[in-house]
């Protein structure tokens, strides 16, 4: 009981229970394009003003408006994506105590779990009957299957640490079905974190990376009016 309890304690275990959680690691895309937007709208913000100076003609009008709607976008963008991030980044999806799963306020005890399916699907935007085409979205979703019905928790965070939870689930409820959809797409090359970051931490984190993408923008605006005034001047 021991050892089982170190394990546990390895992988993340708090008091006889393990949580999995949305971590940072798990949206480093996301991050990367949310600070890029945030650094490129600055720099268009700054050509659209000044752009403004030399505008004479109703086409000009229009370029500052075009770069004015556009450097609004990428920065609500850069601002918005890491806010939300940054406030969901330490949310608790699934713990697993020795009374059963507990998913939000819901409790669903190891005797009453069935199957418990971790897949990886495509999901289709937009209803069917729309003739619009647009891109698919990816999702990695956890389907724990009780006497009650089904429940679906969505989140990467089964990509890396899907194998830790099917192995929590076979020691506490062995009769429990482990299925496994598209099982090619996940992997564990991530050793999970031992315990979830303070909302604070995770909070302060997005602030500091908001801040960082307006740094970065400014610093690539004062190195474009030094070495390439002209490419921010459409005037």
């Amino acid at each position: 009981m021991d050892a089982e309890r170190e394990a546990l304690d390895r992988t993340g275990a708090h008091g006889g229970a393990v949580e999995f959680w949305n971590d940072w690691r798990h949206s480093g895309g996301s991050v990367a394009v949310a600070v890029l937007a945030g650094a490129l709208g600055t720099v268009v913000m700054l050509a659209a003003v000044r752009t403004a100076d030399a505008v004479e003609d109703w086409v000009g009008l229009f370029v500052v408006g075009t770069l004015l709607i556009l450097a609004g976008a990428m920065l609500t963008v850069g601002v918005t994506l890491l806010l939300v991030l940054g406030w969901d980044a330490d949310r608790v999806l699934v713990r697993c105590t020795y009374e059963g799963l507990v998913v939000g306020d819901d409790t669903h005890p190891w005797n009453t779990v069935r199957t418990v399916a971790l897949g990886y699907k495509v999901v289709e935007a937009g209803p069917e009957s729309s003739t619009e085409r647009r891109p698919p979205s990816h999702g990695y979703h956890l389907v724990i299957g009780t006497d009650s019905g089904a429940v679906q928790v969505m989140s990467r965070v089964w990509r890396s640490r899907g194998e830790e939870l099917a192995a929590v689930v076979r020691r506490h409820a062995p009769g429990a079905r482990v299925e496994w959809r598209n099982r090619s797409a996940f992997r564990s090359r991530q050793p999970p974190r031992p315990a979830p970051p303070s909302r604070g931490r995770v909070r302060m984190e997005a602030v500091a990376l908001v801040a960082g993408s307006f740094l970065f923008g400014g610093a690539l605006c004062g190195a474009l009016l030094h070495w390439a005034p002209t490419v921010i001047t459409f005037g």
